[in-house]
């Protein structure tokens, strides 16, 4: 498990797949996400036997640490131990109750950490849709910089739309932890 102050980070089980289902169609959330359609339980059942034997990705589940309680999701994909790389998302709080409280952020920071300092990744990516303006902050607050546009990236809602590349480099991150820290 990955422990922070208000949360802990451990790997995804199968009893969670009925959670997933719910919070990823839930359209609030659903309108950011990449996949053209909403999932099934059936479909998450095959995509977590997939998961298990995929050694390139390793996908949270977010819980509370005073109850244990799921409330989201966040994980690491493409994993490339060679070139030292791999690709952050699934940041999710499913729980709406749980939204607005920084635990997005605690997340991420925890999965940050875990990314460059024990997995001894050099760089993260993340791909995001331009119109999701409260992950773009909460990114930039991380130390990703944007890298490009992908212009009319993926369709939803009628139209095609752009997706925000971005990324932080081990060495920007420690900069910038070190310079929170001492502020």
């Amino acid at each position: 498990m990955l422990v922070s102050e208000h949360i802990y980070l451990r790997p995804v089980e199968y009893d969670d797949m009925a959670n997933l289902v719910v919070w990823r169609n839930d359209p609030e959330n659903w309108r950011f996400f990449f996949n053209a359609y909403p999932l099934s339980m059936a479909g998450q059942k095959i995509w977590f036997e997939k998961l298990l034997s995929y050694e390139a990705k390793k996908l949270f589940v977010i819980c509370l640490r005073n109850d244990d309680e799921p409330i989201g999701t966040i994980g690491l994909d493409a994993i490339d131990f060679k070139n030292q790389r791999a690709e952050y998302g699934n940041v999710l709080i499913g729980d709406t109750r749980y939204r607005g409280q920084g635990l997005a952020k605690e997340a991420s920071i925890i999965l940050l950490n875990y990314a460059f300092f024990q997995l001894n990744m050099n760089r993260l990516s993340l791909y995001v849709s331009t119109s999701n303006e409260l992950a773009i902050k909460l990114y930039e607050k991380l130390g990703f910089v944007t890298e490009g546009i992908i212009r009319e990236g993926y369709f939803r809602a009628g139209k095609f739309n752009d997706v925000v590349m971005m990324g932080c480099l081990r060495c920007e991150y420690i900069e910038l932890t070190c310079a929170c820290s001492s502020a």
